[in-house]
């Protein structure tokens, strides 16, 4: 189950890779239960742990997990880069070369982009609102000249992702024939 675990995991990472994210900041997996038996009573409990460190628990309303009938391995993978990147990995997850659904996306901004200040004086000018600069035309020919070159209204719009996702398997019982 473990080494299963690993070569999923393994195809993820690779499909990130060819994404290009700027940085992954972490790779959590599924915690896998291990039933054991207590000793003396003849009874078995399942033992699993919190989520911590490099493991987490899927919600049971986001996963497809059915006993008896569809088993599912999880990871929670964390990274950063521009909407490209994650555009790209999803795209290249839908391929199904494994059965691997995408449960949730969460996005978060990375860096905080600098808001143009509002010009004193109660200018209401367009320019004066977004942070454009002053343009006039010179001359009867209709040149454009600027003060300074624009820039544009976001100029860093890289994010973190966190993507939850799934492997799922089919695992009906043995004597059933559909």
């Amino acid at each position: 189950r473990i080494d299963l675990q690993r070569q999923i995991l393994a195809y993820v990472l690779d499909q990130l890779m060819l994404s290009n994210p700027r940085e992954i900041t972490a790779v959590r997996r599924e915690l896998i239960e291990v039933p054991t038996q207590t000793r003396g009573t003849g009874r078995t409990q399942t033992r699993g742990g919190a989520s911590s460190g490099d493991r987490f628990t899927i919600n049971d309303a986001l996963s497809a997990r059915v006993p008896g009938a569809i088993d599912t391995l999880a990871f929670r993978i964390t990274f950063v880069g521009y909407t490209e990147v994650l555009r790209t990995f999803l795209n290249n997850l839908a391929t199904f070369d494994m059965p691997v659904v995408v449960r949730s996306v969460e996005v978060q901004r990375r860096t905080q982009t600098e808001r143009p200040s509002r010009a004193r004086g109660g200018d209401n000018t367009f320019d004066a609102l977004f942070g454009g600069e002053q343009a006039t035309v010179r001359g009867g020919q209709g040149t454009l000249e600027t003060g300074s070159t624009q820039r544009p209204v976001i100029e860093d719009n890289e994010s973190e992702y966190t993507v939850t996702l799934e492997y799922i398997e089919v695992t009906l019982p043995d004597g059933n024939s559909q």
